[in-house]
């Protein structure tokens, strides 16, 4: 399947192979990225650093947009995602994707433009929408109890609002490129997808 990515995104290694416990600083043609480990307004927080399972996640919730096309709102359920994101689904990817989903809704880009000097700060994410829906057809015993059934619940992400600012970037024809994501869900090395 392919999704629409920045292009500096593919071009310079915005997303590492390796956890980041800080900031991360780069330069890709004539814009100079500081990724994660900063917040814009409370110093003392320090969000994570992003590397490759952010990215497969990021370019994963991307593919939904193709949905809603020039909408900053994307809609799926946990298991849609995790499925386009490994092709399985089980409590542990589950798990895994909200842990990486919560890290790009904390985590700030700094992007300065190297000719201008001007910096823009900006999440990729800007809002998730949480909701618990009941599963269709399936019934589960209750935990307390132990005798009545009741509805098991599938999380969905009602809605995820992604910034102004990386909306106006993916409506750009000339940031984008095409990718395809199954290139990088099919390889199990971190380095390799790094590349």
């Amino acid at each position: 399947m392919k999704v629409s990515v920045p292009k500096d995104f593919l071009l310079g290694p915005v997303f590492t192979a390796t956890p980041q416990t800080g900031p991360r600083s780069l330069t890709v043609g004539k814009r100079h990225y500081q990724i994660g480990g900063f917040h814009p307004l409370d110093p003392a927080k320090t969000p994570p650093g992003l590397d490759v399972r952010h990215a497969r996640a990021l370019f994963t919730l991307l593919s939904f947009r193709s949905i809603y096309p020039g909408s900053p709102l994307v809609r799926f359920s946990m298991r849609e995602f995790s499925k386009r994101w490994c092709h399985s689904y089980g409590g542990v990817h589950a798990r895994t994707l909200r842990v990486l989903l919560g890290d790009l809704l904390d985590t700030y880009f700094r992007v300065r433009d190297l000719d201008s000097g001007i910096s823009h700060t900006y999440r990729l994410i800007e809002r998730i929408d949480i909701e618990f829906r009941p599963r269709r057809g399936l019934r589960v015993r209750e935990a307390v109890g132990g005798v009545d059934d009741c509805p098991a619940t599938a999380l969905w992400f009602d809605t995820i609002t992604l910034s102004r600012e990386f909306t106006a970037l993916l409506d750009r024809a000339d940031q984008i490129q095409p990718f395809e994501i199954d290139a990088i869900s099919g390889m199990r090395s971190r380095p390799a997808q790094a590349i």
